[in-house]
């Protein structure tokens, strides 16, 4: 009785001080770019918030217009441009059903309907990464491939200049 009473007076403070700690870091954290992605039954909306009009869909290419040397299934018409070396935030949003995988880049947030999740990535190395939906909930939809490509600032930079 004596120890039970004891840890539960431990454990009240300090799950308290260990809740608001994860809800600071989460919530108030100040990254250098914001990505909101939208995922949809068959592709994925994604929004730059912090470059206003930057908007686009994207969604798997089909297998009779691929062409050589792309890869089936893990291509998309429209890739994410992202810098390296600077923190992001990945807003995650979910129109139907759960799903979002970055599992390349160790993340894997997934996307619920009706909740906002959030991951936050920093990577030092460019590249081209390639991922897919592990979660197989519908036909076909284990195939969402997500294409992330992480360049320098600079790049990224004419990159968003040249689209907008």
């Amino acid at each position: 009785m004596f120890t039970a009473r004891k840890l539960s007076q431990m454990y009240g403070p300090t799950s308290a001080y260990v809740y608001m700690y994860i809800i600071y870091n989460r919530w108030n954290y100040n990254p250098s770019l914001t990505i909101e992605t939208i995922g949809h039954q068959w592709y994925c909306s994604y929004e730059y918030t912090d470059y206003g009009d930057l908007k686009f869909d994207s969604s798997v290419i089909p297998t009779t217009d691929l062409k050589p040397g792309e890869l089936w299934l893990l291509e998309v018409d429209n890739q994410v441009i992202l810098p390296i070396e600077i923190s992001i935030r990945i807003n995650c949003i979910r129109r139907c059903s759960i799903f979002m995988s970055c599992v390349s880049l160790g993340l894997k947030p997934d996307a619920i309907p009706g909740l906002l999740n959030q991951a936050t990535l920093t990577s030092t190395w460019p590249g081209l990464y390639y991922n897919q939906s592990p979660e197989i909930c519908r036909s076909n939809h284990s195939f969402m491939p997500i294409v992330l490509e992480l360049v320098p600032l600079k790049c990224f930079e004419n990159w968003a200049t040249s689209i907008l």
